[in-house]
């Protein structure tokens, strides 16, 4: 199955949908994706993960990289609405303490002002 990204921008916030599988073959779509809103000055990410209904640990590891290229650009990247399949797989991986998550995009955008 494929990856679709759906972006979305509103009040300096970048929302990423992503339906579909996430793993080492559809991951370069979301990277090229991050990559074209940070050449567009864009900071700001969430990252809503409620329609992947498949990631593999390779897939864990692109959001970590994605994670790491925003923070480097001085940005922030949030993670919302994770499945339960998805949240145990980052949990195994020991890749979930390192994102903030939300249960939803309201819940994250508004962190972004909290936070600002």
């Amino acid at each position: 199955m494929l990856l679709t990204v759906d972006r979305h921008e509103g009040q300096g916030i970048t929302v990423l949908r992503l339906r579909g599988e996430l793993d080492h073959f559809t991951g370069e779509r979301l990277q090229a994706i991050v990559r074209e809103c940070l050449g567009l000055r864009r900071r700001r990410f969430i990252l809503n993960l409620r329609d992947v209904t498949y990631m593999t640990p390779t897939g864990v590891a692109i959001l970590g990289n994605i994670y790491v290229q925003i923070v480097r650009e001085g940005g922030q990247m949030k993670l919302c609405s994770l499945t339960p399949f998805v949240e145990t797989l980052m949990r195994h991986t020991a890749f979930l303490s390192y994102f903030e998550r939300y249960e939803d995009e309201e819940a994250a955008s508004n962190s972004f002002a909290r936070a600002a």
